[in-house]
């Protein structure tokens, strides 16, 4: 079931695996932290007019951000540290690369 019109804000979150977002349009997080034992910290897959201000997480995962299908679009990081990841963007095949807008 697709999920719309959604803001988190100020939210701690300790989990087995990151966030994972399928057929999101217009989610925002603001001031978020989440630590997952596993996996992108965030993964999103057909999610259009995503926002994440000021998300903090733990160093040394792999992956921060990993998106997929191609009808990804507008996806925003605003004050992300992609450097505490291994890698911090991973994009499937056919996600373009302006798809995401780092700040």
């Amino acid at each position: 079931m697709p999920v719309s019109d959604l803001v988190l804000e100020n939210v701690s979150i300790q989990s087995e695996e990151g966030i994972v977002l399928f057929q999101g349009d217009g989610i925002a997080m603001h001031n978020f932290y989440i630590a997952p034992k596993l996996g992108p910290v965030l993964a999103l897959d057909e999610a259009s007019n995503i926002t994440v201000d000021n998300m903090k997480y733990p160093g040394g995962l792999d992956v921060f951000l990993k998106v997929a299908g191609r009808n990804s679009r507008n996806i925003q990081l605003n004050g992300v540290d992609l450097t505490l990841a291994k890698k911090g963007i991973d994009l499937d095949t056919g996600v373009l690369p302006e798809t995401i807008v780092v700040k």
